[in-house]
């Protein structure tokens, strides 16, 4: 009876303002009256009632079943927290909370990447992802939960240590992994470990399938046996593979005449 007193009050005489106060009247009385959170959601956007918008969009979370609409309501939560209200420790909170409901969520990993750079949240966020990485049984999840624990700590807090082995972590999960592999060539060649970073690069190529990305990561291989470990035999038979693959590559050819 409420709904259909705040859709008249609504649609018929057009008294807005007396339709949002029977639709919450009507959450009042059932707070899972979906219908009465939907109906109120843009009135409150009109008026820009921010604080209210929030807390009705986390009341609707806890009475949605699908993980992905909940993940979509608590990242317009963050939005809001962030950019209408400039609350930022706030939209990281509801953004953590988005990223439980699915790890491998871009979306919430990026924005909350963002949010943790700029309220200097990096170690929060790393201690608490490093623990949940530890607990779930998926593997590809908790691979892909250790790859992005690599990186901010490799890119975000320049710990190397922690990356490499945030990275191996992922590996064990899902061996030759290549996204945690190519990760790891970046902080191998950083930390100069130049064994381990021919070995990475000799496994991602045997998983690359882009013929001029294959032939770049064995002339990588090469340069390092090269340059760095002075194993000549190992760098020219690296040049041969990357020639194997595409006997046109002006940069295998050049290389391999020195």
């Amino acid at each position: 009876v409420l709904l259909q007193a705040a859709q008249m009050w609504q649609e018929k005489v057009g008294d807005v303002p007396q339709a949002a106060k029977v639709y919450e009247r009507a959450l009042e009385k059932d707070p899972a009256r979906i219908e009465a959170s939907l109906a109120l959601e843009p009135i409150y956007r009109e008026k820009k009632a921010w604080t209210p918008l929030i807390d009705l969009l986390l009341a609707r979370v806890d009475r949605v079943d699908s993980a992905a609409v909940r993940i979509g309501i608590l990242q317009s939560a963050a939005r809001i927290y962030e950019q209408e209200l400039n609350e930022l420790d706030s939209a990281y909170v509801v953004l953590q909370a988005a990223f439980k409901e699915d790890y491998q969520n871009e979306d919430s990993a990026r924005d909350l990447e963002r949010l943790a750079g700029a309220t200097g949240r990096w170690n929060d966020l790393l201690g608490e992802y490093t623990q949940v990485a530890q607990t779930i049984q998926e593997p590809a999840a908790a691979c892909a939960l250790w790859v992005k624990s690599g990186r901010w700590y490799g890119d975000q807090l320049g710990h190397m240590d922690y990356a490499i082995e945030s990275l191996t972590q992922a590996l064990e999960k899902v061996p030759n992994e290549p996204s945690a592999l190519a990760a790891l060539t970046t902080y191998y060649r950083k930390t100069e470990r130049w064994k381990e970073l021919v070995s990475t690069l000799s496994a991602l190529s045997q998983q690359e399938t882009d013929p001029e990305k294959k032939v770049d990561l064995y002339i990588s291989q090469a340069d390092t046996y090269e340059d760095e470990l002075g194993q000549t035999d190992r760098a020219i038979a690296a040049y041969q593979r990357a020639l194997a693959v595409d006997d046109r590559s002006v940069a295998a050819l050049r290389l391999l005449e020195r």
